[in-house]
C-alpha cells in the first residue's frame, strides 16, 4: 500500500496510508496531513489519486511547493520524490503490492557492471552521474559528474547525452538523445543500466547484456571536446551533405589548365558552395528525418498485435468515459511507437478532456471547500449564540448554513440542540414552554434523545404535582370535617400537613389558623378549671383537667409546665403516703395502712410510677392477711 511519510528536521513524524480519493494538507487539525507549522497554511494543497497514481496539487498557499528547489502548483508524485512544504518534506513510498499497480512507475535498473539497484524515474526530469547530486548517482571513473538526463516527453521518455566525456550508449550504439523503450540498456562506463517502462524489475542476470559498438566514423575521428546538451525537441543532423572539392594544387598549375576546364571547374565549385550553403541554411527537413529515424522503433509482430490490442483497450475505456485508462493505452502504444498517428491524435485530445475534466474538478473542490468554509463559520456563530442564550438567532444561522448544505445531519442535529437548550433553560419556570421546546427538537430530530428525556421529566414533574395536588386536597377536606366535629387539635395537624406539601396553600394556612384559635378557646376554660384546682391543692383533680388539656391541645405549653409540678407535688403525697402506711402495717394497724396505700394508687394511677408498684404490692400483701 503506499503512504505520503512526513518528516521534519530528519525525523520521520507521520505515515499517512493512501487508498484512493483526496487527501487534504495543512496547519488545520481537520486535515488528513497536519503539519503545525507557521510557514504552512491552514489549508495549503493536496494529495489525489490519478488513475493509480497520486498527484500533488498546491491549494493556493502563502509558501506554496517545492520540489528539488523549483516551486511547483502541482506534479505526480513519484515513489521517494520528496515535496518541501514549509519545514516538512513528504516522501511517497510505495508497498509490495504497489508493484501491480495499473500505471507503474517506470524504473532504471543497474544490471551489469556493478551490484543491481533499483532507480524510480522522475516524472519531469532524472539526472544521472557520478556526482552525488545526480537523481542516479553512479559509482564508476568513467562517468562524468553530469553524464546524461532521462526527460519524459509527453507520454514517452527520452534520453539526453550532457555532453559526457565517454559518451552515452543506449542498445549498443553511442547517441547524443534517444527515445527509450521497454528493455533499453544504456551503457555508461562499465556500467549497464535497464530501462523498465512497465515497471518490473528482471531478476539478476538474467537479461543479456548489449556491448557497445565504436563505428568507424566514431573511430577515426579525432577526440572532440565536451558539447554541451542538444535540446530534446531537436536531434542532431546525421547527414554530412556534399563535400567541397580540393583546392588546386597551386596558381601556376590553374594557369596552365584550359580556360574553359577552369570556368567549368569554377561553376561546379559554385553549385556546391552554393548546395552546402542552402543545406546549411535549411537543415530542417533532413534534421526532422533523421530524428524521426533515431525515435522510431523497431516493431516486431508481438509488438504489433500489443499495438492492437491497446488501441481496442484503449476504446473500450474511452467509450466507457474512463479517459484516463484510455490515455494509459494510447501511452503504452506511443513507448513502442512514437509515430502512431492514431495514438497521437487521441493522446491530444484525451489529454484535453483529461485538462478539462480536472480544472472542472478543481472549480467543483474549490466550490466545495469555500461552501465547506462558509458553513464551518456559520456553525461557529451559532455555537456561539446557542452559549449567549440567544436560541432564535442561533437558529436563524443555522437556516442560513442549512441553505448551503441541506443534506447535513450535523446541521438537523445543531437545530434540534438549540431547541434543547432553550427547554432545559425554562423548564424551572414554565414546563409548558419546555415542552413545546423539545416537541420543535424532536421534529427536527425524531431520534434526539435529549429532548425525549425533557419531555419526561417535565411529564415526571407534572405526575408528582398532581398527585400532590390529589393529596393536598383529601388532607384540606379531612381537616374541614375535624373542624366540624370541633376536633380542632386534630385539624390543626391535618392543615399542617397540607402546608408540608405546599407551603404555598394559603388556604390551608387561614384553616390551620382558625383551628389553632379554636382550639386555644376550647382548652381554657379546662386549663384555668385545673390551675384552680391546683391551687387549692387538689391535685388529682388538677391533675385529671391538665391531662385533658394535653389530649385536647398537646403543644400548650402552660399546661405542660403546670402538670410537671403538680406530678412532683403528687409524687411527694404518694409516697408520704406510702411510708405512713409502711408504719402503720408494722404497728399491725392493716386496714390503716392499706388505706394510705390505696390514696397513694390514686395520686399515681401510672403504674410505671415506682411508688405505685410498691404501693400495689403492700396492698395487696394486706389484703391477703385480712378476713
Amino acid at each position: 500500500m503506499a503512504k505520503i511519510v512526513v518528516e521534519r528536521a530528519g525525523k520521520v513524524e507521520a505515515e499517512i496510508q493512501l487508498v484512493g480519493g483526496l487527501y487534504s494538507i495543512g496547519r488545520d487539525p481537520e486535515n488528513d496531513v497536519v503539519l503545525l507549522s507557521p510557514r504552512v497554511s491552514r489549508r495549503h494543497a493536496r494529495i489525489e489519486a490519478i488513475g493509480g497514481r497520486y498527484r500533488i496539487v498546491d491549494q493556493e498557499s502563502g509558501n506554496g511547493l517545492f520540489y528539488k528547489g523549483n516551486k511547483v502548483p502541482d506534479m505526480m508524485l513519484s515513489p521517494g520524490a520528496l515535496i518541501d512544504i514549509g519545514d516538512y518534506t513528504l516522501r511517497l513510498e510505495l508497498g509490495p503490492e504497489d508493484d501491480d499497480d495499473a500505471s507503474p512507475v517506470p524504473k532504471l535498473v543497474v544490471i551489469g557492471g556493478g551490484e543491481q539497484t533499483v532507480h524510480h524515474l522522475d516524472p519531469v526530469e532524472t539526472t544521472i552521474g557520478r556526482s552525488s547530486a545526480c537523481d542516479v548517482p553512479l559509482p564508476s571513473p568513467l562517468a562524468s559528474s553530469s553524464h546524461c538526463k532521462v526527460v519524459k516527453r509527453g507520454s514517452v521518455y527520452a534520453l539526453i547525452d550532457l555532453g559526457s566525456e565517454n559518451g552515452t550508449y543506449v542498445d549498443g550504439a553511442r547517441v547524443e538523445n534517444v527515445v527509450l523503450k521497454q528493455g533499453s540498456q544504456i551503457r555508461i562506463g562499465e556500467l549497464t543500466l535497464y530501462f523498465a517502462s512497465d515497471g518490473v524489475v528482471p531478476e539478476a542476470g538474467s537479461v543479456e547484456l548489449i556491448q557497445p559498438v565504436q563505428s568507424a566514423r566514431a573511430t577515426a575521428a579525432a577526440p572532440q571536446a565536451a558539447r554541451p546538451p542538444r535540446p530534446l525537441g531537436r536531434a542532431p543532423a546525421v547527414s554530412q551533405g556534399p563535400r567541397l572539392p580540393a583546392r588546386p594544387e597551386s596558381p601556376a598549375r590553374a594557369a596552365g589548365m584550359p580556360k574553359i576546364v577552369l570556368i567549368g571547374i569554377g561553376t561546379v565549385v559554385f553549385m556546391l558552395v552554393l548546395a552546402g550553403l542552402l543545406a546549411l541554411r535549411a537543415p530542417d527537413a533532413s534534421t526532422e528525418q533523421e530524428f524521426q529515424e533515431v525515435f522510431q522503433a523497431s516493431l516486431t509482430a508481438e509488438e504489433n498485435e500489443r499495438i492492437e490490442r491497446y488501441v481496442t483497450d484503449a476504446t473500450e475505456y474511452e467509450q466507457a468515459g474512463n479517459f484516463q485508462r484510455a490515455l494509459e493505452q494510447y501511452q503504452k502504444i506511443l513507448v513502442l511507437d512514437q509515430t502512431h498517428h492514431v495514438a497521437l491524435a487521441e493522446s491530444a485530445q484525451l489529454e484535453e478532456k483529461i485538462e478539462r475534466e480536472t480544472t472542472e474538478k478543481e472549480a467543483r473542490e474549490r466550490a466545495e471547500l469555500e461552501r465547506i468554509s462558509e458553513v464551518g463559520t456559520l456553525l461557529e456563530r451559532a455555537d456561539e449564540l446557542s452559549g449567549q442564550r440567544r436560541y432564535a438567532q442561533a437558529r436563524e444561522v443555522l437556516e442560513q448554513a442549512a441553505a448551503l448544505a441541506p443534506d447535513s445531519d450535523l446541521l438537523r442535529s445543531k437545530q434540534a440542540a438549540t431547541y434543547v437548550a432553550e427547554g432545559n433553560a425554562v423548564a424551572g419556570r414554565d414546563a409548558g414552554q419546555a415542552r413545546a421546546a423539545y416537541r420543535k427538537a424532536l421534529e427536527i430530530d425524531s431520534a434526539n434523545q435529549s429532548a425525549r428525556r425533557g419531555i419526561a421529566r417535565i411529564d415526571a414533574v407534572r405526575r408528582t404535582a398532581a398527585q400532590e395536588r390529589e393529596r393536598i386536597d383529601e388532607l384540606n377536606d379531612k381537616g374541614m370535617a375535624e373542624l366540624q366535629r370541633e376536633e380542632f387539635g386534630a385539624a390543626q395537624a391535618t392543615f399542617s400537613q397540607v402546608l408540608e406539601v405546599d407551603p404555598s396553600d394559603e388556604r390551608a394556612l387561614e384553616f390551620r389558623e382558625q383551628a389553632r384559635q379554636l382550639l386555644d378557646d376550647q382548652v381554657q376554660p379546662i386549663y384555668e378549671d385545673g390551675v384552680s384546682l391546683y391551687e387549692a391543692g387538689e391535685l388529682s383533680a388538677a391533675m385529671a383537667r391538665f391531662h385533658r388539656v394535653q389530649e385536647l391541645h398537646p403543644e400548650h405549653p402552660d399546661t405542660r409546665a403546670f402538670l410537671t409540678t403538680a406530678m412532683d407535688r403528687v409524687r411527694g403525697e404518694a409516697v408520704d403516703l406510702y411510708k405512713r402506711g409502711y408504719v402503720f402495717e408494722g404497728l399491725g394497724r392493716l386496714e390503716e395502712a392499706l388505706r394510705l396505700y390505696d390514696e397513694a394508687l390514686a395520686l399515681l394511677p401510672d403504674p410505671r410510677e415506682e411508688y405505685h408498684q410498691k404501693s400495689a404490692e403492700r396492698a395487696q400483701a394486706i389484703r391477703r392477711k385480712l378476713p
